[in-house]
């Protein structure tokens, strides 16, 4: 709860509760600034030139500056491979447009924006063999669908060189797993026999919170589970395409590992088993993929073919499971309150909020990932508010709230949800809604905002800790996207 308040109906609760509020609002972004857009950096300047007694034509300067730059962008080169992002939040619409065909040059760039985690950093925690494993990434904020689009173009360095498709080079299967791990320090299974004889049907998804959150997907094959890591795991409907590293092979006893890999350890963080079940395999060659699975959460055909090096990409072929479901919206204006002088009638019909004086953001969760847009385009998210949304794992969801600060730290205190999982709730009432959005697990960065059932107290107690009044909502109202509607007041504090 924001604030540390309590959802508790009636007079003395509400009271008490909105009491809690106490410092807790401010005019500005975690940053300090009022709905501060992130920025990028450009790209640094090319080489200085060589300074020469002799005088230089202008031909030939632009000339040698030509080469120099053109070394300096070539896929494989050491500059372009080495350089550092450092966004201050989620990629905007146009870096995702110029991101799409990224090509080798982005996947050697550390992302160091300061909070949650990119797609790119997922693919090496997985994919990036030895060397890549220990590269951390420290983005500002939620990633947007353009970092997944710029991923799937990542070179061969993102994913390391090695040799075999996903029926591996021959040898020892398991010889790369087993070098990753020692059996003393991690839970993972580490078997040391023969490889076990399946039938070669078995598959499982596991959900891993990692430096990055991803999804790997694994399956069984001549012994083996030949796996993948999804950084925004399997698409829900036709028509997107996924970045998948191809990952060492693991044994089959993974399939049922769920637990805690020790710090330190590759792979580190928490696994838990998000699907399985079995799948028929229609197509498997070096470089495609072609299975229908049969799971309790994912059930259709999906292909996975090789881009280059181990990325790879995963696109599904058959329409949604769900027939109804609708895609995730990219954009959304919020629903705005009339202002009114006093509390309104009949005041059963309103629940009550606490107008923060914060900054309104509409915040797209997908894959673990947050995208904040305010009035004037995106905003950046402070790590604490990215982080926080990890705990929704693959749930989809569009939130409305406001930006503030609670004892000394930013938090995105959210009091409505507009979609969740392939449903529109905007035709739904605001209690259909609430009830909704008070089964996700928000906590620590990410709150929801208390409500009361006392107009009164609640308009006094924003006025005694110098909040600038109480939201007034009704609790039959569905939301109207962009609109100015009489169902929401903003109510001033007494004088």
């Amino acid at each position: 709860m924001a604030g540390g308040g309590a959802r508790k109906r009636g007079s003395g609760g509400d009271r008490a509760a909105a009491h809690r509020t106490k410092g807790a609002a401010s005019e500005t972004s975690p940053e300090g600034h009022p709905n501060r857009r992130d920025a990028t950096t450009p790209d640094e300047p090319a080489s200085k030139r060589h300074k020469t007694g002799a005088a230089t034509s202008r031909s030939s300067r632009d000339t040698s500056a030509t080469a120099r730059n053109a070394k300096r962008d070539e896929g494989g080169g050491t500059s372009a491979a080495g350089r550092r992002n450092r966004r201050g939040g989620s990629t905007s619409d146009a870096a995702a447009a110029r991101d799409e065909g990224g090509g080798k040059r982005s996947a050697g760039r550390r992302n160091r924006s300061g909070s949650g985690t990119s797609d790119a950093a997922a693919a090496r925690e997985e994919g990036g063999g030895t060397k890549a494993v220990g590269r951390p990434s420290r983005r500002g904020s939620g990633t947007s669908d353009g970092d997944a689009k710029r991923d799937k173009g990542e070179g061969k360095r993102a994913g390391g060189r090695r040799k075999g498709g996903p029926d591996g080079g021959g040898g020892d299967r398991l010889a790369e797993y087993r070098r990753k791990r020692d059996p003393g320090r991690t839970p993972e299974p580490v078997p040391a026999g023969p490889l076990p004889h399946g039938d070669d049907d078995t598959f499982v998804i596991q959900e891993h919170h990692a430096r990055a959150l991803h999804w790997d997907l694994r399956l069984e094959r001549d012994g083996v589970l030949v796996s993948w890591a999804v950084p925004r795991g399997l698409p829900p409907e036709p028509g997107v395409n996924r970045l998948a590293v191809h990952t060492e092979d693991h044994p089959v006893e993974y399939a049922a590992f769920a637990g805690t890999i020790p710090a330190g350890e590759y792979g580190a963080g928490s696994m838990s088993v998000w699907d399985r079940g079995t799948y028929r395999t229609e197509e498997w060659t070096d470089r495609k993929v072609t299975v229908e699975l049969a799971g309790g959460r994912v059930a259709g055909r999906y292909a996975l073919f090789a881009t280059d090096g181990r990325n790879w990409l995963v696109r599904r072929l058959d329409p949604p499971s769900d027939p109804a479901r609708v895609p995730m919206p990219r954009e959304l204006a919020p629903m705005l309150p009339v202002r009114q002088a006093g509390l309104p009638r009949p005041a059963s019909a309103y629940a009550y909020e606490v107008d923060w004086g914060g900054v309104r953001v509409v915040g797209f969760v997908a894959s673990g990932r947050l995208r904040l847009v305010g009035v004037d385009g995106e905003v950046a998210a402070d790590r604490r508010i990215s982080r926080a949304v990890e705990a929704l794992g693959a749930t989809e969801a569009v939130l409305d709230g406001e930006l503030v600060t609670l004892d000394g730290a930013p938090v995105y205190v959210v009091s409505d949800l507009l979609y969740l999982d392939g449903v529109d709730l905007t035709v739904r009432s605001q209690e259909e809604r609430w009830a909704l959005l008070d089964g996700l697990p928000l906590a620590g960065g990410c709150q929801l905002a208390p409500r009361f059932d006392d107009g009164p107290a609640v308009r006094e107690a924003a006025r005694e800790r110098h909040l600038p009044g109480v939201l007034a909502k009704r609790r039959d109202a569905p939301y109207r996207p962009g609109v100015r509607s009489a169902a929401w007041k903003r109510v001033a504090v007494a004088p």
